[in-house]
């Protein structure tokens, strides 16, 4: 089993300063949100996952995929298991949705590569 953050913190394996969400979460409240931080204030920061498939993959097997993946996701011990190891699941996005985020997401890292001119390696 992975262990999780806490787990490793509370091993003093890791020192955790504060949890990446806007708000603390249930399941680690002693450890502050990065949005308690006064230097981060406001800061958020989300993780997503998304599946790829090829591009020429018919509509019907993206919407089958799309259902499977949202389905397991609603599942009591899968939810309870993450909820054990404090990871969040997410609301299913749409297709269209999901190419907005991964848009805005990118112009994102981009800008913020920029503005420190992080060049590759």
């Amino acid at each position: 089993m992975v262990k999780s953050h806490d787990e490793l913190a509370k091993q003093d394996r890791i020192k955790l300063l504060a949890m990446l969400n806007a708000k603390r979460l249930d399941s680690v409240k002693e450890y502050p949100a990065i949005s308690e931080s006064k230097g981060l204030k406001g800061f958020t920061y989300s993780i997503w996952t998304g599946y790829f498939v090829k591009k020429d993959t018919s509509e019907p097997i993206v919407q089958t995929l799309n259902k499977a993946i949202a389905e397991v996701l609603e599942d009591p011990t899968v939810k309870s298991d993450l909820d054990a190891i404090s990871l969040l699941i997410a609301k299913p996005l749409s297709l269209n949705e999901l190419s907005k985020v991964y848009g805005d997401g990118t112009a994102q890292f981009r800008a913020i590569a920029k503005s420190i001119n992080l060049q590759p390696q």
